[in-house]
């Protein structure tokens, strides 16, 4: 009998969920433990997107929270921790909330989203209204936290009121949990409201963090180390733990030994090569990991089709502004020469300033090495030193990021079927559309030089691949090339003959065959799929074929039936004779 395996937790975010619902979880409680045992007041882990830090943070109130179902840590790493559990299980009250929900338009829209944070939050402890150590006056201090008029003095105390009226309600100290810190300051300054949020999102912190005797600790997480003087001034009190850091370095990802018995599990590990190469190459502190998002998708995805190949998934969770803006702001020749070095596979030595302010990340190219680095895109090896670090692009998937680019080029300006527009009008609305986001041209290295006695020609002096690039890009659109999909490989082609062709000529499979030919074959075939007359010939051929390939049947008999069968079957198709008169001789034959 196969054994049913666990369902893969795309998405999953609420660690009691996951573990009652049977998902399959890559064991990460020891985070507990060294949290603990590695103590500080206020820690700040900077991550990537989809690295399970949301996950690891609802792993934490689910430990810490009195009430809850602790059998779902029974067969976990810390339970091995009797001590730790014995004084820490359900001890502790936890206020978790997550900023990922501010993303206002304008700063008062992010202020009402925020109240609406609060009171989701405060709902979850409206056991204080009841409560017996609580005054009159404490208990209509909390109401005030459930209503959606909070103005925003009472907003920003709101985390140190919940602390102190839950610790005196316990008689223990209050652990804070805040998810995606960064978030609303990201999002207010893409969208002009920055110095107001930096203003709120400090006084929030000040009290919560700073001013807070009820605290036992706190942890934050997010993707970007917010410089002190931005929003944690006065805060001497936090532990940052980013990327580069080896503490806890494990705990974010999936190291290879977890992927390998991930791929073992669900019966993929055929396909290990394939996933290491495309979603390996992260290195946290001193360990190397996977992103988990990715093979957790992917090995969904194999599950449905076994011989899908890899693809990127998390490109479409995370904002790929800073690619963008380095690549348009990477005019510098050295610059392109180094984005060359780095998709080519190799290594670029960087100095990288992991506290930076919003403001700050697009200031240069230098800082914008910096937010590449914090946010994923591009990894260390080996030790870094000083602020000194060798940078790489992890793997596939990101490496197709920086060069995702040509192909929008492709598919928006020389595509034939894109449209009836010239190249030169669909250029123009390209660049009216996309901006920012376009395919950035450079200007070109281009001399005169004497080919041999009687040609002198214009010659492109490259300083580096992406000049050759760039040029040939050029002269597709000055030349007007038009491209089109192979319906056989998917790649691109330049159509030089017939409009209506529909596959390349590039080499397709062992025998030497061209997707030209594999495709004509399999038009054909397409053709003939509801061909009944073409079936009824097909069959019979073939029966007879396997009778002159045992000898049961000459050959030279098989080859004169066959002559005979296809002027029957041109009779047929002409309408010379019936379909049933055509059938009724392949019987009789």
């Amino acid at each position: 009998m196969t054994m049913k395996k666990k369902k893969l937790p795309i998405g999953i975010e609420n660690f009691e969920e996951l573990q009652k619902e049977e998902f399959y979880y890559v064991d990460k409680t020891n985070l507990i433990r060294d949290l603990l045992m590695q103590w500080s007041k206020v820690n700040l882990f900077t991550r990537p997107r989809r690295f399970g830090k949301s996950l690891n943070m609802s792993m934490l109130k689910y430990f810490f929270e009195p009430g809850g179902d602790k059998e779902i840590f029974k067969k976990l790493a810390i339970s091995g921790e009797t001590e730790i559990c014995e004084k820490y299980m359900g001890k502790f009250p936890v206020v978790s909330i997550s900023l990922k929900g501010i993303n206002g338009e304008s700063y008062e829209k992010a202020c009402a989203m925020a109240v609406q944070v609060i009171q989701s939050e405060a709902r979850r402890f409206q056991y204080l209204l009841e409560s017996e150590r609580l005054t009159a006056y404490e208990k209509k201090v909390f109401a005030s936290l459930l209503q959606a008029d909070m103005g925003e003095d009472l907003l920003c105390s709101s985390l140190k009121i919940m602390s102190e009226l839950l610790e005196k309600h316990h008689g223990c100290k209050v652990i804070l949990l805040i998810d995606e810190y960064d978030v609303p300051l990201a999002k207010a300054f893409e969208r002009g409201y920055y110095d107001q949020m930096v203003i709120f999102i400090r006084n929030m912190f000040e009290y919560a963090l700073k001013t807070n005797d009820s605290l036992k600790f706190a942890v934050l997480t997010g993707c970007m180390r917010i410089s002190k003087e931005s929003i944690f001034t006065g805060l001497n009190n936090i532990k940052v733990l980013s990327v580069a850091d080896v503490q806890f370095d494990e705990y974010f990802g999936f190291t290879d030994q977890e992927v390998k018995d991930m791929l073992d599990y669900y019966g993929f590990s055929d396909r290990y090569d394939e996933v290491k190469e495309w979603y390996d190459g992260y290195q946290f502190g001193n360990v190397g990991v996977y992103c988990p998002w990715d093979v957790i998708n992917y090995c969904d995805t194999l599950k449905a089709d076994p011989d899908v190949q890899p693809r990127n998934y998390w490109l479409n969770t995370s904002s790929n502004e800073a690619v963008r803006r380095f690549i348009r702001e990477s005019d510098h020749a050295a610059t392109r020469r180094e984005i060359e070095n780095l998709v080519a596979g190799e290594a670029i030595t960087k100095e990288i300033h992991q506290e930076l302010t919003y403001k700050d990340m697009y200031d240069s190219i230098d800082n914008l090495w910096s937010v590449l680095f914090t946010t994923g895109y591009l990894t260390q090896r080996g030790k870094p030193d000083g602020d000194n670090f060798r940078l790489v692009i992890p793997n596939v998937e990101i490496r197709k990021i920086f060069t995702s680019q040509i192909m929008e080029l492709f598919k928006n300006v020389l595509d034939i079927d894109s449209g009836t527009e010239t190249v030169s009008q669909r250029m123009a609305a390209y660049y009216k559309t996309a901006g920012d986001h376009a395919f950035h041209f450079h200007p070109q290295p281009v001399g005169f030089e004497l080919i041999n006695d009687e040609v002198f020609t214009e010659v492109l002096e490259p300083n580096s691949i992406y000049d050759l690039i760039d040029y040939h890009l050029r002269e597709c659109v000055k030349r007007e090339v038009k491209m089109r999909v192979c319906k056989n490989c998917g790649r691109y082609f330049s159509i030089t003959g017939r409009a209506n062709t529909g596959y390349c000529n590039r080499p397709f499979d062992s025998r030497g065959r061209t997707c030209k030919e594999v495709g004509a074959i399999a038009q054909w075939t397409l053709s003939k799929k509801d061909d009944d007359v073409f079936k009824d010939y097909r069959r019979e051929y073939k029966k007879r074929f396997a009778r002159m390939k045992a000898g049961t049947l000459p050959s030279q008999e098989f080859y004169a039936w066959s002559k005979k069968a296809r002027e029957k079957k041109a009779a047929c198709e002409a309408g010379e004779i019936t379909v049933d008169k055509f059938k009724a001789w392949l019987e009789m034959t």
